[in-house]
């Protein structure tokens, strides 16, 4: 049996203090949850991007968080952590110094010059980003929102979790996904929406301010962003998708 527990935070309300958490095993007499139960509940997942201004009860965040702390993780090493940002004075300071990093890489994806000089220099993963002809324009209609006031890295969403690690081995990048993707269930089967953002993770992890920010440490790295909330509407009818090749070798 494997237990966890860490200190607790002043920050946070006494309801969603961070808990011992034990795993259970079979004799505890839970019904299992059958194939066809689990499969029409992760067929109805949805992304929700749009959300009501309402808070998420202090309970439903402590069964979000021990969600993600009952996840497997790589050599049993666990070497994640999560952070919550609500709305509030963080956030919109964070939000100020996210604008300041997009109109930045605006500046740059729309200077053909500094492009070419950049890529070099850059990581497989950033010139993959410098050669897509339709990144610019994008990024710059997402500061064009930003500079209205609209927040199209949050969704103005009531929480944020965010995933980290200053850990590079094993395997925390996975580690934080596969606990985004576990609390996502959770507040699926909480009647909340959610949805996992990638814009926010590049530049947080590319801002040592924004780390500072959020009470991170410079060395962590931000693997996974998830927001979630009450959705302003019924989950719209997704088209149905192509079933991922099996390959039997």
């Amino acid at each position: 049996m494997r237990k966890r527990a860490k200190g607790r935070n002043p920050a946070l309300p006494a309801a969603i203090q961070p808990r011992m958490i034990t795993d259970t095993t079979p004799e505890t007499g839970v019904a299992p949850v059958t194939l066809t139960a689990f499969r029409s509940f992760l067929s109805a997942r949805r992304s929700t991007r749009q959300f009501l201004q309402e808070d998420v009860p202090d309970d439903v965040i402590r069964v979000l968080h021990d969600a993600a702390g009952l996840t497997p993780s790589g050599g049993n090493a666990r070497a994640y952590q999560v952070t919550m940002l609500p709305r509030g004075r963080t956030r919109e300071s964070l939000m100020r110094e996210l604008q300041r990093i997009c109109a930045a890489r605006s500046a740059l994806l729309n200077n053909p010059l500094l492009r070419a000089a950049a890529a070099p220099f850059a990581g497989p993963y950033v010139r993959a980003f410098l050669r897509d002809g339709e990144y610019g324009p994008r990024m710059a209609r997402l500061l064009g929102k930003l500079r209205r006031g609209e927040d199209p890295l949050f969704y103005s969403a009531p929480v944020v979790f965010f995933f980290h690690s200053r850990a590079l081995i094993p395997t925390p990048r996975e580690d934080c996904v596969i606990a985004a993707f576990a609390v996502s269930l959770a507040a699926q089967a909480a009647g909340l929406g959610c949805c996992l953002v990638t814009l926010a993770q590049s530049a947080v992890n590319a801002s040592r301010r924004c780390k500072e920010l959020l009470g991170m440490s410079a060395d962590s790295s931000v693997h996974a962003v998830l927001v979630l909330g009450r959705a302003a509407s019924p989950a719209e009818e997704r088209p149905a998708r192509a079933p991922i090749p099996l390959h039997c070798v």
